[in-house]
């Protein structure tokens, strides 16, 4: 009972305080991103989270940190950001109190110096943290473009895992005793829904491309950029991404995403389990995804004996169950409110009727 009463205290003072956050990178921040990460932030109840950044194309840390033009043909919308469209002069910027700051280097990341990441990394913790010493620092560790095949560019994945850590040692080491500097770990997390992918299909996502602009391959669209921005939810704000539904991809589009739930719910489960089982990430919580109550919603579910009765409705247009990989097990069409499955295992499924989906976890 302390212990819950602990956690409850906890999450009142989280949701409470100012939550405001600056990033600082490239294309792979991008516009819609962090934007997408507000609006998760606020759909747990985060009620002051507010973002800015400072985004300069294609540049590294260094090229950032001089390049402090970005005061002019500015677009001023308080509710998504100042010059969202180029990003803020972080010397003028960063004279403002944040509790977060997370800043990228610029890829292939083996082209920049290991020092000159190290400098200028800290140069923009350390001006953040003169406005507030009590704020949290992070490297968002990107990706790399795949210039010979999908699987080398997994393989990269994996070995420089220890050059974005070597980044944020070596800035915690010129910050000082104490201080701690997290990684952001989308690489991993990128890896690990690749590595699903490879195995079968997560919903309607069934290749790995679909998740980028075009045929580029490193700049990811709007579904892409949401299961990011559930990495960096899960990241700076400690949030379980777990039961978010669909939101608004960008300050400049009126689309929506992630539309497939079973796709969504995959997302959220690899973004939670990848940021709670990377210690660098500063999380603590556990890996086990555990869908909340709030996704549970009308019609009733009851799973007993190998068969699934849904109360409410006497026949339903449709019934998917999947496993918790998001793999398909079962699906049939216009059926009775009693379904006998081929599985003992705890499952997902999702049900459609009167043309709605409805995502559940089954009951025990």
């Amino acid at each position: 009972m302390r212990k819950l009463l602990l956690l409850m205290l906890c999450a009142i003072s989280l949701n409470n305080q100012a939550q405001k956050t600056y990033y600082v990178g490239h294309s792979l921040v991008n516009l819609n991103m962090p934007f997408m990460t507000n609006l998760m932030a606020l759909d747990k109840n985060l009620t002051t989270a507010t973002y800015r950044h400072h985004i300069n194309i294609g540049t590294s840390l260094k090229g950032n940190w001089i390049d402090t033009g970005f005061n002019s043909n500015l677009i001023w919308t308080p509710a998504i950001g100042n010059d969202i469209e180029y990003g803020t002069n972080h010397l003028s910027e960063l004279t403002n109190s944040y509790q977060n700051i997370v800043v990228t280097e610029a890829v292939p990341l083996i082209e920049n110096v290991l020092d000159t990441s190290i400098k200028y990394a800290f140069n923009f913790f350390s001006l953040a943290q003169n406005n507030n010493p009590n704020i949290k620092k992070f490297i968002y560790a990107t990706w790399e473009h795949p210039d010979a095949s999908w699987a080398s560019w997994r393989d990269t994945l994996d070995r420089l895992i220890p050059r974005w850590e070597v980044i944020a040692d070596g800035v915690e080491n010129r910050l000082g005793a104490g201080e701690r500097v997290f990684i952001v770990p989308a690489n991993i997390a990128m890896a690990r829904l690749y590595d699903t992918l490879q195995v079968h299909s997560i919903g309607t996502l069934s290749n790995f491309d679909d998740l980028f602009v075009g045929s580029n391959n490193i700049h990811l669209n709007y579904k892409g950029n949401y299961f990011i921005a559930c990495v960096m939810l899960a990241t700076v704000y400690l949030q379980n991404p777990l039961g978010l539904g669909e939101l608004q991809a960008g300050p400049y589009t009126s689309t929506i995403e992630v539309s497939d739930p079973i796709l969504r719910l995959k997302m959220q489960q690899i973004a939670w389990e990848t940021v709670c089982s990377y210690t660098r990430s500063g999380a603590s919580c556990s890996p086990t995804s555990v869908l909340p109550e709030s996704v549970m919603e009308k019609p009733s579910v009851i799973y007993r004996d190998g068969k699934l009765k849904i109360g409410g409705v006497n026949k339903f247009e449709q019934v998917s169950v999947f496993d918790l990989m998001g793999k398909l097990v079962y699906q049939s069409n216009n059926v009775e409110n009693q379904v006998t499955l081929p599985t003992q295992q705890i499952l997902l499924f999702a049900i459609k009727c009167k043309g709605q989906i409805i995502v559940k976890k089954l009951v025990f």
